[in-house]
């Protein structure tokens, strides 16, 4: 019978649970693999895939909550406010759009390079021994 020894990779590419997600990606793309073993030392932490990596920009919020548009104030039905709001925006007192899209390395452009590894990856693993044979691991 065919053992898992015979067919593992023997060296496997793996990531720190300290690194940005971004630089795990890259290292994921780079090595052209879909997922890594997290490691701290010799000790295996959890997995990191590239569909946590999708799951984890789905679930997280692109903008930080201190950057967020304020409030519009308004009177009892809010109507003027919005108004005023629109017509400030046109006469060039709002934050240009264009002019905040050229800042991309700002936080909420680069979810990936503020978060690690460990808030991805997942912590539950389960491994088999090389000797074991590939159908019982399957």
């Amino acid at each position: 019978m065919l053992k898992v020894r015979e067919i593992m990779t023997k060296d496997p590419i793996t990531l720190g649970p300290d690194l940005t997600l971004r630089e795990a990606a890259e290292r994921l793309s780079g090595s052209h693999i879909s997922g890594a073993p997290v490691v701290s030392g010799r000790t295996v932490l959890g997995v990191l895939s590239a569909s946590d990596i999708v799951d984890f920009i789905a679930n997280t919020p692109g903008v930080l909550p201190d950057e967020r548009a304020p409030d519009i104030e308004s009177d009892d039905d809010g109507v003027e406010a919005v108004a005023a709001f629109y017509a400030d925006a046109a006469a060039g007192d709002v934050v240009d759009i264009a002019e905040r899209m050229r800042h991309v390395d700002r936080p909420e452009w680069d979810v990936l390079s503020e978060h690690t590894v460990t808030e991805a990856m997942t912590h539950v693993v389960f491994s088999v021994p090389a000797d074991a044979t590939v159908e019982s691991a399957a």
